[in-house]
């Protein structure tokens, strides 16, 4: 059931009205336009971007080569000027980023978003800004 959690997900987009929501999810290679007919109209309007895949970056360090959403997240702040500003990614693939990424709110893949990582979410959101 993909997108079961999404009630819980518009709840703390309620809660962090400037935040910004760029697309880094495997949903992504689908296009904008056919992951934003999944969302409600309130996730949708909140869509900013979406990442590159890893197959499209051309200049990746070393130290991230193996942890490719890392890779991508970081070439689209590079790429957009936003290095040293501060985000926060939702994830279920650990691997996907180095270990103990400060950046990283890591939910459960089996059970998906649940209400206390929206609370971490938020707390580390607003902890950042």
């Amino acid at each position: 059931m993909y997108f079961c959690r999404l009630p819980l997900l518009e709840g703390a987009l309620e809660r962090l009205p400037l935040l910004q929501v760029v697309i880094s999810s495997t949903w992504r290679v689908r296009g904008i336009d056919s992951l934003a007919l999944r969302l409600p109209p309130t996730l949708r309007q909140r869509i900013h971007d979406l990442t590159p895949t890893f197959s499209e970056l051309g200049d990746v360090p070393d130290q991230l080569y193996a942890y490719r959403r890392e890779a991508e997240c970081t070439a689209w702040l590079r790429d957009h000027g936003l290095l040293s500003r501060p985000w926060l990614a939702l994830e279920d693939r650990a691997w996907l980023f180095r270990p103990f990424h400060k950046h990283v709110v890591l939910v459960d893949g089996e059970t998906g978003l649940k209400q206390v990582d929206i609370e971490e979410l938020v707390a580390r959101y607003r902890r950042l800004v």
